[in-house]
This record gives structure tokens, C-alpha cells and sequence, in this order.
């Protein structure tokens, strides 16, 4: 499979390891990324581990009010509906990401700067292509994409 971008995705370690894992199938953003096609995404926990995690899929991006977010996405995450609230306050759309085929690897801060030592960690997201400034990054993880088929 052929991708033009890799989403880098800032997580917190304990959802990351719930996306890993299998027990969270939805992303909540505040800002999602745009996606046109299944897209890839990789997951940076930040926090005291500092490293990309693993990756997975993107496969659609719902927008939705939050009532209507909720009903069709808290079952298969492991946020609440009082959390899902709260993150999403005094906002009319709210954004979830379906994710699929989790993989797990590890690739620590000081390895990824070994290749592109000007990295820096996602606040949120950023976009990977094949031929920006993180173009050896890319082919890392491009590489690893293909344990997911």
C-alpha cells in the first residue's frame, strides 16, 4: 500500500495503550486531522515516555454534535460520556477518528532523533510525507505500515 502522509498524533501513554490494545476504537480531537482515504497514523506518547508507540489506521473522521458523538462512539472507547463532556465544552462540532489494526513497536525519542535530529513532539498532530522535511521518519514508519496487512 502506497500513503502520501502519516498523521503524528500526540496521546497521552494511557490512551495510546488503550488504542493498542484494542479497548479504544475512537480518537477524541478537538481539531482533527483531515483525511480523504484511510490514512495512517502514528501515536507519540508523550509524557515520561517520549517515544512513538505503535501506529494504526484512520479509517473516517465523525463531526458531530456532542449528544449525537456519544451515542454513536462511547461503546467502543474507554472514555466516559462526563469526560467526553467536559473535553469537548462550548464546542458545536466535536471529532472522533475510527482506528483500526493497532500495531505496537517502539521507536524512543533519542532513535527518532538519530535520524531527523530536529524532531519534535506533536502537540497534537502533524502531517509526515514522503518527501518533507521528516522524509527518513516516513520511511520508518512506512516500513512498519506494512506489518498491518
Amino acid at each position: 500500500m502506497n500513503f502520501n502522509k502519516i498523521i503524528l498524533l500526540g496521546i497521552k501513554p494511557k490512551y495510546a495503550e488503550d488504542i493498542l490494545k484494542g479497548k479504544k476504537k475512537w480518537e477524541y480531537r478537538r481539531r482533527p486531522p483531515i483525511i480523504d482515504k484511510p490514512t495512517l497514523m502514528a501515536l507519540y506518547a508523550s509524557e515520561e515516555v517520549k517515544a512513538i508507540v505503535g501506529m494504526c489506521l484512520v479509517t473516517k473522521i465523525l463531526r458531530e454534535p456532542i449528544d449525537s458523538l456519544i451515542k454513536l462512539t462511547v461503546s467502543e472507547t474507554t472514555s466516559t460520556e462526563e469526560g467526553l463532556k467536559e473535553y469537548f465544552k462550548n464546542l458545536s462540532l466535536c471529532s472522533a477518528l475510527r482506528v483500526e489494526k493497532p500495531l505496537r513497536f517502539e521507536m524512543k525519542l533519542n532513535e527518532i532523533r538519530k535520524i531527523t535530529p530536529r524532531f519534535f513532539a506533536p502537540q497534537n498532530f502533524y502531517y509526515l510525507k514522503k518527501d518533507g522535511t521528516y522524509q527518513q521518519l516516513f520511511a520508518v514508519l512506512e516500513k512498519n505500515a506494512y506489518n498491518l496487512y
